[in-house]
């Protein structure tokens, strides 16, 4: 398969919310929290399109960066929002202690601001 193809279609099952095919995706295999890709295929028999194009996702997603936005997407723990690595990899004791190890980054940040003012 061309990856760039396979990147691009990943790319748009992260992007586009109202779609036909990214809704027939989602309830054949899930996603993941956030949004931006499918739970893990795991089909015992025949040959899934989406098995081949997912089995890409984990090269992107160490291509791709993540941009916060308003944050109700992006998992403060496991994703690598605010540099190469997820935070749990470079704070890994401060990961263990977590109470909440998929915590979203707005739901961080909106409890920051509650508490300041």
């Amino acid at each position: 398969f061309n990856k760039a193809l396979l990147g691009k279609w990943l790319w748009r099952f992260g992007v586009e919310s109202q779609s036909l095919w990214k809704d027939v995706i989602v309830a054949k295999f899930g996603f993941r929290e956030g949004g931006w890709f499918v739970k893990d295929v795991r089909e015992a028999c025949g040959c899934s399109l989406w098995k081949n194009i997912s089995s890409g996702s984990f090269s992107f997603e160490s291509l791709v960066r993540l941009s916060v936005g308003d944050g109700l997407r992006i998992k403060f723990w496991e994703d690598s929002w605010c540099h190469d690595e997820p935070l749990k990899a470079l704070f890994p004791r401060l990961y263990r202690i977590a109470l909440d190890k998929k915590v979203l980054v707005s739901a961080c940040f909106s409890s920051l601001a509650r508490e300041v003012s």
